[in-house]
């Protein structure tokens, strides 16, 4: 599976799980609002991929009820950033 795949398969994971944990909670809006943001297809420099999918492993072997909303802002940011990515390369 190469680096592009294997992405979106963390990210969708970590989505599928974050979405599991704020159901019926007050941060079920915010994942949402969050969610609905979200590229599963990017096409940026795999050395970056690896890096954010790397993040996204490490968040979902520490996903907690205690820290739902700081995974979620995470989940934003590095949507917020993969986007940013794959803009500057098709510029």
């Amino acid at each position: 599976m190469n680096i592009t795949e294997k992405y979106k398969r963390t990210l969708e994971e970590f989505c599928s799980k974050l979405q599991e944990k704020v159901r019926n909670t007050e941060f079920e809006f915010f994942f949402g609002e969050v969610y609905s943001t979200i590229n599963f297809d990017v096409r940026i420099d795999a050395k970056y991929l690896e890096f954010y999918e790397n993040v996204l492993r490490k968040e979902i072997e520490f996903l907690s009820d205690s820290g739902l909303e700081s995974s979620i802002t995470i989940l934003y940011y590095i949507n917020e950033k993969v986007g940013t990515l794959q803009s500057a390369m098709a510029d």
